[in-house]
């Protein structure tokens, strides 16, 4: 098998479903850590030179995770959601949100992986092959099982909002409240996979209606998703002008914002 130089800790297969099918394959990023913006291509969104072994990148390309899971995720981008209309001011409307439960065991397994993307983020920062590698080849090789509900939720099409935004480190951690009043809460996973679509791991149908309320607001969800990096992420849109706007009013927007949650979760972004 050919060496790669050029890796990324986050996948070509996902950046790709963030642009228009046949336009280019080029994105506006903006680095908080040093307050620059740069054009990408997408061979270059993302990566660095060789941050891990060509053994890990073997795994990471393969079977056991791109290979599989970017057909997989092409056909989620464009998979038929129901939308549930509700009774509004004006009558009925459709609903912000729609989401379909994705039941199958195999596919859930697969689509997993993807909470495994911030462990590339943080290995991608050491830049020298040892023992980890073996380690995190395993996990990907292997996958991971999370008992929670695997949902496909949709922003309606025709919402007016902004869109998701793509971030060097994906998985966005939440906490939804217990009925348990003992309990601080338990932890909800989400995962965009476009600019209007995402995955969710709850525990119950609860935790995504609670989602679905609190985080209503597009523009307050990116913020808090680059918030969770204490603010020192690489964020990146597809090079529109649409999006170039929304990015730069982001951009202005980020270090004057607080989420002012009661339990501050933050990404560590190092490998320890």
């Amino acid at each position: 098998m050919s060496k790669t130089k050029n890796m990324h800790y986050l996948s070509q297969m996902i950046s790709r479903n963030f642009t228009a099918k046949d336009g280019p394959r080029t994105f506006l990023q903006y680095d908080f850590s040093t307050a620059t913006a740069e054009i990408r291509n997408i061979k270059n969104l993302f990566s660095r030179y060789k941050p891990w072994g060509q053994n890990l990148e073997n795994v990471l390309s393969g079977d056991s995770y791109e290979n599989k899971l970017a057909p997989l995720l092409k056909e989620l981008v464009h998979w038929p959601i129901a939308r549930q209309k509700i009774l509004g001011s004006c009558g009925l409307v459709e609903a912000q949100f729609n989401s379909v439960v994705i039941e199958n065991e195999k596919k859930k397994k697969l689509i997993s992986k993807l909470l495994l993307q911030n462990f590339l983020l943080q290995r991608s920062s050491k830049r020298a092959e040892d023992d980890s590698d073996l380690i995190l080849s395993h996990v990907f090789d292997t996958g991971i099982r999370f008992p929670s509900n695997l949902l496909l939720v949709e922003v309606h099409p025709q919402y007016i909002c902004p869109p998701l935004i793509l971030t060097d480190g994906m998985v966005f951690l939440f906490i939804c409240p217990d009925k348990n009043k003992e309990a601080l809460g338990h932890f909800g996973f989400m995962f965009p996979i476009s600019e209007r679509r995402f995955l969710l791991w709850v525990s119950n149908a609860d935790d995504c209606g609670y989602f679905c309320a609190k985080y209503k607001d597009i523009n307050y969800l990116n913020l808090c998703r680059i918030e969770q990096h204490d603010k020192k992420c690489i964020v990146a849109l597809a090079k529109t002008e649409p999006n170039e706007r929304y990015l730069l009013s982001l951009v202005r927007q980020v270090p004057f914002f607080s989420s002012h949650d009661a339990i501050a979760i933050r990404t560590t972004r190092e490998w320890m």
